[in-house]
């Protein structure tokens, strides 16, 4: 028989994400919790680990932060634990991995408290849904093919923010990694930029393109 751990009341703790870490799945899974912790009635903030000299221990650890412990998972493996110092890290090697982690960490927190023995490893692709013995999977993705982005004032710009076009791109390149479509029939894929970058991922994972006309 082991002694009960007490849980630990999440209030006081912050979100740190990797140094220069914007546009980057770390930085978009950070405040999706930070969203999820909200709708549980707690306001946290997110900060990049530079900002402090010693991130607290009321700390959430995102990716691959100064003050994480430990190897990155690979692929859609994900971990959710607490080091040595009591701060929770989430570590995932896709955005797959980091939506995981962050619905099985909140599904932790009860009455504000979460476990003080989080220790959980897991493959989200396994979680993802599986298809049938000789059924043929379809997808109808809406991928905003456009090259063209929403600037915080309202306006569209066109020239897509290379470093968002990429971020975008490597996470709907993980969603097909994970899906396994075998046929995909996309919406808004048209001719430019995103086009031709989409083109060779595509090739990357062994799909071939078929041209279609609409009569």
């Amino acid at each position: 028989m082991t002694d009960a751990v007490d849980p630990i009341d999440l209030t006081g703790y912050q979100i740190v994400i990797p140094d220069n870490a914007a546009n980057s799945v770390e930085e978009l899974s950070a405040y999706e919790l930070k969203a999820a912790l909200a709708e549980l009635g707690y306001s946290v903030r997110v900060i990049e680990s530079d900002e402090s000299a010693s991130v607290s221990t009321k700390s959430i650890l995102i990716g691959d932060t100064s003050a994480t412990v430990g190897d990155m998972p690979t692929g859609n493996n994900y971990s959710v634990s607490i080091d040595a110092n009591g701060r929770i890290q989430i570590a995932a090697g896709t955005y797959y991995g980091y939506r995981a982690a962050i619905e099985y960490l909140v599904s932790k927190i009860e009455n504000g408290s979460f476990p003080a023995d989080l220790n959980y490893t897991a493959d989200a692709s396994t979680e993802l849904m599986t298809v049938p013995n000789g059924a043929l999977r379809v997808m109808f993705y809406n991928v905003y093919g456009y090259d063209n982005w929403k600037a915080p004032n309202g306006s569209y710009v066109y020239g897509e923010n290379a470093l968002a076009l990429a971020l975008r791109q490597d996470m709907q390149k993980d969603l097909l990694s994970a899906y396994a479509p075998d046929v995909i029939g996309f919406q808004e894929y048209v001719s430019g930029t995103y086009h031709a970058n989409f083109n060779s991922i595509l090739s990357s994972l062994d799909y071939a393109q078929v041209d279609v006309s609409m009569g």
